[in-house]
């Protein structure tokens, strides 16, 4: 029933909105309808202001949308008229800019050519090839050189032994390149860039085309770069028309004042070949798509002829004539801008269409989106007035649907495996599950409304109630929201046991209660107490039993030797008592006793050695004193002893250590945990044969010493690598050892040096070690 009103207010509210611009009885209805209706539900009268308020919702928000379809067309229309004639302009400045570029690059050529002598095929080649890649309105640079008639066969021999089979061309009428005719000159296009593609340009002479000859002559007589009329290129099969730009050259020394000293010293021509396509695509590359068609003309040329290029912008109009025209004077509108480019005027015409026009979309969506909107808005009050004629059904469903949903709740959380407690903002407890009651003792109805210090452990409770209070002036939250935490809680009966924890804020409208889901761990921690002793006590019977075995052997030997040794003796009296000796018995006597004692020396040796060895790995040598030492030295010095071991083999090792690294601590453990993972790695990580690099790394980073230990080696699994650091665990136990290196390096890593250790490793991917060491005074 809330819900319906709620969306009655909310209708109601917009349907004024709308009416009230033009109509304020419209607004007061709006406003009064919500409490007529709530007073009168079922009223007859109110069904007729309900439809009343449609039909004037109807009538305005059509009226609206007619004007603001209108409003919208005009002006979605200027705005793409500004921004047609905004886009046109732009490429009237691009292809103006594109032409300028060229004029300029004609300017540099000429002052080139003036400031070399002599040009060669190379060094115009080198010159002009950047020019090309910068500058793509060119189709290509060319020099085209003057070739006096007498001179003609001279020429062409000297060049074939460059260009096997060159000659003078010209083209023919049916467009094919065949021998110049004779003539008393020629201009002959000798350097050319970019050769490929314009082969048939090499060699061409332009005095053959009446076109090209006009502007060439002029340049040579003004001495000013000139411009031909629009031409078919040579290398064109099409109707793609091109320009030529032309520079004059004249021999350097000499003064070129008048018409007959420029023809008289004339050299050869710059030109710079322009295809239209290539100079007006690439100026207009940068800008956007708009959908804007446009034509180059030469206004200077001939009736017919003036046409340079045309850019259609949609394909539909590719096949119309290139005239702007053609089109319907009703589907277009066109900007015109006209530019003087050296003695040739020309003009540039964009045109666009309107059937083209993005904003006819836009118009007609804005046509269509507002009668849409008021037939949406119809609809909604449609459906709340049925929606008003069975609301009390609705509500009698809906009441039942909440209280089974409540009642569904409130199963959930009675049955929760888990203590469930919800505290106020006060932190007095609102809810208490039947879980919670088991774990701390309490019934549901002595524990509610009381605070939650009841289940802290008075050493706690300051705590406890300092965090709330800061949380509730500051909302600095400490444990609100986190992962799940440990720590202790108590019961009814005054016993403290451990609890895991997850404490969270619910919103409840402008009022929140504190969540707070809790689990009894106290079976966990006595499971895991039982498990770290189970473990502990394996450890311990397995590092006895491997001192017990590595001792024993030693022992047993030396003992079996000494009973030899008594009976040898004991029978040697005997022998000597009753019969004598002689000089060969006595000296056997003596040989066997010198190997029994030997061998008891020997392995009585070997037991104190183990002695020793058990001793190192458990703590630093009591005479070891904290020095402040450098590290590079001592590495250095380890890998010194240890090298005439490995000396033999094929391993090698490097040490990449600041030589001003130093530290305070046991040099002696350092140098013990370097020896130690050398040969770790040399017993276990290669092949008797095989070759390999141990790489050892030294940095200090914040304080810490970081020693990267690599090697290249065999690797080891995950399985291996887990037990790395037991004591007497061997990853290959034919290859000798104790398997005490790794658990020495761990002891003195960690408990005298204070620091810590990591392995990483895979099979045949090596082994490293990373290891953090303090640099300054282990335990300060």
């Amino acid at each position: 029933m809330y819900s319906v009103r709620v969306m009655f207010r909310i209708f109601c509210f917009a349907a004024g909105w709308q009416g009230g611009a033009i109509n304020p009885v419209g607004m007061v209805n709006s406003r009064l309808i919500p409490v007529a209706y709530e007073r009168t539900v079922n009223i007859p009268s109110k069904r007729q202001s309900i439809l009343r308020l449609m039909m004037v919702v109807l009538v305005v928000g059509l009226a609206t949308a007619v004007v603001g379809a209108y409003a919208a067309y005009t002006l979605f229309q200027q705005i793409h008229v500004k921004k047609f004639e905004q886009d046109a302009m732009e490429r009237f400045e691009a292809v103006k800019n594109g032409v300028k570029q060229c004029l300029d690059v004609m300017e540099d050529l000429s002052g080139f050519f003036a400031a070399t002598r002599q040009v060669d095929r190379q060094q115009f080649a080198l010159y002009v090839r950047p020019v090309l890649s910068r500058q793509r309105g060119f189709h290509a640079l060319t020099w085209n050189l003057r070739v006096a008639g007498d001179q003609r066969g001279a020429f062409e021999q000297e060049t074939a032994r460059e260009f096997p089979g060159f000659r003078i061309t010209e083209r023919h009428a049916q467009g094919q390149m065949v021998p110049a005719q004779d003539r008393d000159e020629y201009i002959v296009v000798y350097y050319l860039e970019p050769f490929a593609g314009n082969e048939k340009a090499f060699g061409f002479d332009v005095r053959s085309d009446p076109q090209r000859l006009e502007a060439f002559e002029r340049a040579r007589d003004s001495g000013k770069t000139t411009l031909t009329p629009r031409i078919l290129l040579v290398q064109e099969t099409g109707e793609l028309y091109g320009m030529l730009l032309v520079h004059p050259v004249y021999a350097s020394g000499n003064t070129v004042q008048t018409i007959e000293e420029r023809r008289s010293h004339l050299q050869g021509f710059i030109v710079g070949v322009i295809r239209f396509g290539d100079l007006v695509e690439s100026a207009i590359a940068g800008l956007s798509k708009r959908g804007v068609s446009f034509w180059l003309h030469d206004l200077s040329a001939a009736h017919g002829e003036t046409l340079l290029y045309h850019h259609v912008s949609r394909q539909r109009d590719a096949d119309k004539e290139h005239d702007p025209s053609s089109f319907p004077a009703n589907e277009l509108f066109s900007v015109t801008s006209s530019f003087t480019v050296l003695d040739q005027q020309w003009q540039l015409t964009a045109v666009h269409h309107h059937d083209s026009s993005p904003g006819e979309q836009y118009v007609f969506f804005g046509i269509a989106v507002v009668p849409v909107t008021i037939l949406i808005f119809t609809g909604l009050l449609l459906m709340f007035f049925m929606r008003v004629l069975h609301n009390e059904k609705d509500r009698m469903r809906w009441e039942a649907t909440l209280m089974a949903s409540e009642e569904q709740k409130r199963i959930i959380i009675e049955k929760a495996p888990f203590g469930i407690v919800v505290a106020d903002g006060d932190g007095r407890i609102r809810e208490f599950n039947s879980a919670s009651e088991r774990l701390f003792g309490y019934d549901k109805p002595e524990i509610i409304g009381k605070n939650l210090t009841e289940l802290v452990p008075p050493a706690l409770r300051d705590a406890h109630s300092a965090g709330f209070k800061s949380y509730l002036e500051t909302g600095n939250k400490r444990i609100l929201g986190l992962p799940p935490f440990e720590m202790e809680a108590v019961g009814k009966d005054g016993k403290i046991f451990p609890i895991r924890l997850a404490v969270d804020r619910v919103s409840m409208g402008s009022d929140f209660s504190f969540l707070g889901v809790i689990i009894d761990m106290t079976e966990e921690k006595r499971l895991l107490s039982e498990l770290i002793r189970s473990e502990k006590m394996a450890a311990l019977g397995n590092m006895v039993a491997g001192v017990a075995h590595e001792i024993n052997t030693p022992l047993g030997v030396g003992i079996t030797a000494a009973s030899e040794l008594a009976d040898r003796i004991h029978a040697f009296e005997t022998l000597l008592q009753r019969e004598g000796i002689s000089e060969e018995e006595l000296a056997e006597h003596l040989s066997l006793s010198s190997r029994l004692l030997a061998m008891i020396q020997n392995n009585l040796d070997r037991a104190a050695e183990l002695v020793r060895s058990f001793k190192s790995v458990s703590v630093i040598q009591s005479g070891d004193i904290v020095q402040t030492f450098q590290v590079k030295e001592c590495v250095e010095s380890a890998v010194t002893t240890l090298r005439r071991t490995i000396r033999n083999t094929r391993l090698a090792v490097v040490v990449e250590c600041p030589a001003d690294l130093e530290m305070q601590g046991y040099p002696n453990a350092l140098f013990q945990i370097v020896t130690n993972l050398l040969s770790n790695s040399y017993m276990h990580g290669y092949a008797p044969d095989a070759a390999g690099q141990i790489t050892m790394t030294f940095s200090k980073v914040k304080g810490f010493l970081h020693f990267y230990y690599d090697d290249d080696g065999v690797g080891m699994p995950d399985d291996v690598i887990k037990h790395i650091f037991e004591p007497f665990f061997l990853a290959r136990p034919n290859r000798g050892g104790m398997g005490l290196g790794l658990h020495a390096v761990y002891n003195l890593v960690t408990h005298a040096m204070g620091g810590s250790i990591s392995c990483s490793s895979s099979v045949g991917q090596g082994l490293q070690f990373l290891i953090r060491i303090p640099l300054g005074q282990p335990g300060a």
